[in-house]
């Protein structure tokens, strides 16, 4: 065995004594963070200077950074708690909890940027702006809107996107947002809108970039889920959309998104609806319109596929209650294609309570309502075909309004046999003494 000279051998030693030191160290650091958080307050400004870069139009703060090990792939997370995060006069967030990861490659090019972001629990105040007045016309808001939203998709897009890696959000591969209150108030309008159990989830995969969010929204004190997500892929520029809802009951939400004069015009349709409506977005064709989204929807919208399903409820047509017709079940399934001033739906499947039809529908004349909410130039012709239907049951699912006088007649005329290869229209348009959508008359043919 080869003699160590003293100098080696003292060195040796020193080695072997750092090592067992820093292991000791590293044992007792890791049975510190599975005891709790391990905090870390010489990390804050540098978190706070990473989370507020140069460039930035908002201001992060907080309170406090710890050390602590979670639950997931990447399990030792950076916590900042009482985070404050502010936008003049557009965004406040308020998080008791924020889980960070920071990213390497983002440090290679001397960005303090993080990778993951996840937020437990936030106060979520959001501030739009149209710069339109109160008494402004529908055209003009609908437009101004529009305009704001696909602004703020554009910017989301520029820096979660850009090509060159420009922007810190460039480097985030994740964000996720639990059990959110959220706040939109719409301040040209004096419009305030609540949701409920917000969740978000952002993540840039290998073939492109996932974003959803869910939430639940009261309705007179009873509550729908909400959700939306989108997929963008990189090969194709194309976005993927699918809306998403249940226990919705159109009327509370039309009362929402509409104006008073046109209530009197909308059908009250009381019947909790569950479905998803998904289309596909063609992102090169929406630059060319960016001037008039709204009319030339149809140069960069696919078509429209939805799935609805209805529980037992009402729809009420008119302000007389004879005229209510009970839904004790719906399935409505199809596409609809054509532009926004003529929208088609070929052979939708219906089942209502059972009975099995195929349901058409064509709109023309959107334009001057989407611009001007007009209803002049409107017209609706609903078409339903049926193989086979028992005469008796013929008013079960005729809706009395459409035709009182005829369907006072089957009721009382009609008894024995059966209806087969029935294909019925039902003809709306405007009424210019009752200025409202109405009735107009009822064809087709049978055997």
């Amino acid at each position: 065995m080869k003699k160590l000279k003293p100098q080696d051998y003292l060195f040796y030693r020193a080695a072997n004594f750092t090592t067992v030191l820093l292991l000791v160290i590293l044992l007792m650091f890791i049975w510190q963070l599975y005891r709790g958080a391990v905090q870390l307050p010489f990390l804050k400004p540098y978190i706070v200077r990473a989370l507020n870069h140069d460039d930035a139009d908002y201001q992060v703060d907080l309170d406090s950074v710890s050390l602590e090990l979670v639950r997931s792939l990447r399990p030792l997370r950076i916590i900042a708690k009482n985070v404050t995060y502010k936008k003049e006069d557009a965004i406040n967030i308020i998080a008791p909890k924020v889980s960070l990861s920071f990213s390497v490659k983002a440090l290679m090019h001397g960005i303090i940027s993080p990778s993951l972001i996840e937020i437990d629990n936030p106060s979520i105040y959001l501030y739009s702006r149209y710069s339109v007045s109160k008494d402004a016309d529908n055209e003009e808001v609908k437009r101004k809107k529009l305009e704001y939203y696909m602004n703020m998709a554009e910017n989301f897009w520029d820096h979660f996107n850009s090509e060159d890696n420009t922007y810190p959000e460039s480097y985030i591969n994740s964000i996720i947002i639990n059990k959110a209150e959220l706040e939109l108030l719409e301040v040209d309008l004096g419009k305030k809108w609540h949701f409920s159990d917000v969740n978000y989830t952002f993540d840039r995969g290998i073939g492109g970039l996932n974003t959803e969010i869910n939430a639940l929204m009261p309705f007179d004190g009873s509550p729908s889920s909400l959700g939306l997500s989108a997929h963008y892929d990189y090969s194709d520029n194309n976005v993927g959309l699918n809306f998403y809802f249940a226990d919705l009951i159109p009327a509370d939400l039309i009362k929402l998104l509409i104006s008073d004069n046109e209530l009197s015009t909308a059908y009250n349709v009381r019947t909790p609806l569950h479905g998803q409506i998904s289309t596909i977005l063609q992102l090169a064709d929406i630059d060319k319109y960016k001037n008039d989204l709204l009319l030339n929807s149809d140069k960069f919208i696919d078509k429209i596929n939805f799935d609805f399903a209805a529980e037992k409820g009402i729809i009420k047509f008119g302000n007389d209650d004879k005229y209510d017709y009970n839904i004790s079940g719906l399935l409505l399934k199809g596409s609809l294609s054509g532009s926004l001033d003529k929208i088609t739906i070929d052979d939708a499947k219906v089942n209502l309570d059972g009975q099995e039809a195929l349901l058409g529908l064509k709109i023309e004349g959107l334009k001057q309502y989407l611009r001007k909410s007009s209803l002049k130039n409107l017209k609706l012709v609903i078409n339903a075909k049926v193989d086979k239907l028992e005469t008796s049951k013929l008013t079960d699912y005729w809706p009395r309004y459409f035709g009182d006088s005829a369907w006072e007649w089957c009721r009382e005329s009609l008894y024995d046999g059966y209806i087969k290869n029935g294909d019925f229209n039902f003809n709306f348009a405007y009424d210019a003494k009752g200025k409202s959508l109405s009735f107009t008359g009822l064809d087709g043919t049978a055997d």
